[in-house]
């Protein structure tokens, strides 16, 4: 079973535990892990505002969290490196979540990027919102990284709308 799997790979464990509040989710229906990263992702089409996210891509859905940095509870040492949470308590909050059968198109792209001689390696990620169409772009370091992540996501998303 690819869910029983899932929660022994020690990094889904740690997530498991590393998550505040999973806003009614639950860890064993994701599938397995496929990717994991911490990347830079802006909302919507016109946004300026650049976010880092971890986010972990599972066979059904796909996790965007980030670090609490609220002040620890009383009694808790909080590490600043999600890998060390097994130890401690709630690391992270979950900030969004995708379900891959809602995912309506990938988009890779490449452009130079404006700030640097570097080029801008990202995808746009388009998925069913509330009502309309929603996206939000995924920046990558190398054009290697980003076709990985654009290949799974859209194998993912085909085989969730094959299996619906």
């Amino acid at each position: 079973m690819a869910f029983v799997a899932a929660l022994k790979d020690p990094v889904v464990a740690d997530l498991k535990n590393s998550v505040e509040d999973w806003k009614g989710l639950s860890v064993e229906t994701f599938g397995d892990l496929l990717l994991n990263d911490t990347l830079v992702i802006t909302r919507g089409t016109n946004s300026s505002d650049r976010l880092t996210y971890h986010i972990y891509l599972f066979e059904r859905i796909l996790l965007c969290c980030k670090p609490n940095n609220s002040k620890p509870k009383k009694g808790l040492w909080i590490s600043k490196k999600p890998e060390t949470s097994s130890l401690q308590g709630p690391l992270l909050l979950l900030k969004g979540r995708i379900f891959m059968n809602d995912v309506t198109r990938v988009i890779p792209f490449t452009r130079a990027n404006p700030n640097s001689r570097d080029w801008q390696y990202a995808m746009v990620l388009c998925f069913k919102g509330d009502g309309q169409e929603e996206t939000f772009s995924v920046y990558f370091d190398d054009p290697g990284t980003m076709d990985t992540w654009v290949k799974l996501i859209n194998l993912q998303s085909e085989a969730m709308k094959y299996h619906a």
